[in-house]
């Protein structure tokens, strides 16, 4: 083949090449133009459908006049609805929680507790999160009870919190395995939704034995009550007789003053620290004489404590260095 021949076969190649470019490229800019004519029909039919369902929740508009509601598929008004619970409150939020409940909207997300991978159930329980009705609360409460996977019931637990759902305590402790797994903050910010409804049945757990590990953390949850706070100050457990005293911080009732400043000689020192720090909390100026005395404690952090509380007890008195050590 001479030149002439070669250079035909290159030009028409690269023709063919430049021709099968140009043809990607204008089939991408036609996609991209068909997405966003699509992507705009979409943002209207959610702004139409957000304008019917705020009609409804206010009552303006009756929803078998609302266009845009009666053709919404159940993922679309679930999502939108789903949206608007976020921002509406009263009357409004429970119209629009009937008007899910009406549309079962729910059925999808329910079904999806129970199928699938661990991570798309948790994401079906933050959708449900939304929806504080019966359907959604017994559908999680099941999910509490019976899933495999100990993170999903421990998602389907807070979830029920935030929701304003949070079950008993003895539920709680059976279905997180709370009796051989590690106390978390998680497991103390449940018991103190669980407070609310559940402060007596809490009350008797925190006597419980067998429950060694969260004694401190439902000493804790249940310190908005003085008394019960109190009652555990002599536990003979000092992580519990800890956390009776950051239950009586949280009170801030000078109620507990007393009892506190016993403690202050406890034989344990995280006890003997936890005590100084709420006597400083609540202002006992009682402690004073035994706060100095801690001045010259084996502990370190005891002497720290008591000289920081020393300082804003009595702000006008510093604290002076001599040679038997700090003095008052």
């Amino acid at each position: 083949m001479n030149q002439a021949g070669v250079a035909l076969i290159v030009m028409i190649a690269s023709a063919a090449f430049a021709a099968l470019m140009i043809a990607q490229m204008l089939g991408l800019l036609l996609r991209r133009r068909e997405n966003e004519r699509h992507a705009i029909l979409k943002r209207a039919r959610e702004n139409a459908l957000i304008r019917d369902l705020m009609g409804i929740a206010d009552g303006t508009i009756e929803p078998d006049a609302a266009e845009a509601y009666r053709s919404a598929s159940s993922n679309d008004l679930l999502h939108a609805v789903s949206h608007l619970l976020q921002l509406v409150r009263g009357s409004e939020r429970m119209r629009l929680l009937a008007l899910a409940e009406k549309a079962n909207v729910l059925a999808e997300p329910i079904n999806q507790l129970s199928h699938g991978r661990p991570a798309r159930r948790v994401d079906a329980m933050r959708l449900l999160e939304h929806f504080a009705v019966s359907n959604s609360i017994s559908a999680l409460e099941t999910v509490l009870a019976s899933d495999p996977v100990y993170e999903v019931r421990l998602e389907a637990a807070a979830t029920l919190a935030r929701m304003g759902a949070v079950p008993t305590p003895s539920r709680l402790i059976a279905a997180l395995e709370m009796r051989r797994r590690p106390a978390t903050r998680l497991h103390e910010a449940l018991f103190r939704k669980a407070a609310a409804n559940h402060v007596f049945e809490l009350a008797r757990l925190s006597r419980d034995d067998s429950l060694t590990a969260i004694r401190p953390l439902i000493v804790e949850a249940i310190g908005s009550s003085t008394d019960l706070a109190h009652a555990n100050a002599g536990d003979q457990d000092p992580e519990v007789r800890c956390a009776a005293l950051r239950a009586a911080r949280r009170i801030g009732n000078p109620v507990a003053s007393k009892w506190a400043t016993q403690l202050l000689l406890d034989a344990n020192e995280n006890v003997r620290i936890q005590a100084i720090q709420t006597c400083r909390s609540l202002g006992v100026r009682e402690a004073i004489p035994i706060l100095a005395s801690l001045l010259r404690n084996s502990s370190f952090w005891v002497r720290t404590r008591a000289r920081q509380a020393l300082d804003e007890l009595r702000p006008n008195q510093p604290l002076r260095e001599g040679p038997g050590g700090p003095a008052q």
